[in-house]
């Protein structure tokens, strides 16, 4: 038990250390973060960084399919769902004080590009859009809209934490929540 908790929080510790700084992070600043034995790094994780930036990936991506189902069932009304979703990350960004970015996002800009990796975060992104789909779908939207928003909704999200983490100003969020109904609206009448 007390190995996969040392596990776990190491996780943890890389999912925050690539959201607030990229893949240069080291085992080193995990361990210390995950408050872990240096031995720790050989023995959860023999493969070093790529395999830990796996492990996250997947984390995330199970993670937000649980978040985005959980919050469809609760929240009936699309534009009212896609908006909780785009407050979702605005509250962890701001939250942070713009220090935690997405860390797909900091795997994709500077990681080492091994191909199990780049399924990895590949993986991520597809979930992501296809549960936000699903939901919409059952919100009464065709297959191609729902896609079509689902698509736009993480763009822009990924876009607004950039944007925003660049600015330290939850501006980019408040525009693109302003646009939303507008981009429902439109897709639907397509």
């Amino acid at each position: 038990m007390a190995g996969k908790d040392v596990r776990s929080r190491m996780v943890s510790a890389g999912e925050d250390l690539l959201a607030e700084r990229g893949y240069g992070v080291t085992m080193l600043d995990v361990i210390e973060r995950a408050d872990a034995p240096r031995g720790s790094i050989y023995y959860h994780f023999p493969d070093g960084k790529n395999e830990l930036a796996v492990e996250v990936a997947r984390k995330v991506t199970r993670e937000v399919e649980m978040f985005v189902a959980m919050t469809a069932e609760k929240i009936e009304d699309p534009v009212a769902f896609l908006q909780r979703l785009l407050d979702h990350h605005r509250k962890r960004l701001t939250t942070s004080d713009y220090d935690l970015g997405c860390p797909m996002m900091g795997i994709v800009v500077t990681g080492d590009g091994s191909a199990e990796l780049d399924e990895a975060v590949s993986t991520a992104f597809r979930v992501w859009t296809s549960v936000i789909a699903k939901a919409l779908r059952g919100k009464g939207f065709t297959k191609a809209q729902a896609e079509q928003l689902a698509s736009l909704l993480v763009t822009g999200i990924e876009g607004c934490i950039v944007v925003s983490r660049g600015r330290r100003s939850t501006q980019p969020f408040a525009e693109f929540s302003r646009t939303l109904p507008l981009l429902v609206q439109a897709v639907s009448s397509a």
